[in-house]
């Protein structure tokens, strides 16, 4: 089981280009999450997070 911690938004532009939804308002900064499904692209991954509705890019998230 991936668990990952989720670093916050740095820019616009990274919740707008993968077409992922917006962590903000959603996740906690700091809090750690499980992956429960991870969805790999040519040029970004998503991670679909356990209790969680939404898919998040995973630049947002570092390994826990």
């Amino acid at each position: 089981m991936q668990r990952v911690v989720y670093l916050g938004v740095t820019t616009e532009e990274q919740v707008e280009w993968s077409g992922s939804d917006d962590p903000r308002g959603v996740l906690v900064e700091g809090q750690e999450y499980v992956v429960e499904d991870e969805q790999i692209h040519a040029f970004y991954t998503l991670y679909v997070l356990q209790g969680v509705i939404g898919e998040f890019n995973s630049v947002f998230f570092e390994e826990a």
